[in-house]
């Protein structure tokens, strides 16, 4: 009977053993995922954004985003315009022309921006 004993001692530390080992295998995966997926939003800007102004209580819905990716399209239009007018341009007043426009196009942008970006980089410690 001891010897029954110890076998089954022994077949019950085992299977703690393995279902210890198996629970530290799945905590390891849901860590490796989660830390993956912090990753992939700091190397989105766009992701990273979103998380910060998660992070102040601002949540972004499915039709904000769908209405980002279409400005970000005609923004990516705009560029490729500009772009292709600078290569067009003849003059060095056709340059000066276009990079002026676009300087009032970012300063507009920035003005617009500014007040929303600088309290999530710098935030009210009062």
């Amino acid at each position: 009977m001891v010897g029954e004993r110890s076998g089954w001692s022994n077949y019950t530390i085992q299977n703690i053993d393995n279902a210890v080992l198996q629970n530290a295998q799945h905590v390891a995966a849901a860590k490796s995922a989660e830390i993956n997926k912090a990753y992939q939003t700091l190397l989105s800007p766009l992701k990273r954004a979103e998380y910060l102004l998660a992070m102040r209580g601002f949540q972004i819905g499915e039709e904000e985003k769908l209405d980002s990716e279409l400005d970000v399209s005609e923004f990516l239009v705009e560029v490729l315009e500009a772009r292709q007018e600078l290569e067009n341009a003849e003059t060095e007043e056709e340059v000066e022309s276009i990079v002026s426009r676009n300087k009032g196009t970012m300063v507009c942008i920035l003005g617009t921006f500014s007040p929303l970006i600088v309290p999530l980089i710098r935030p009210d410690t009062s």
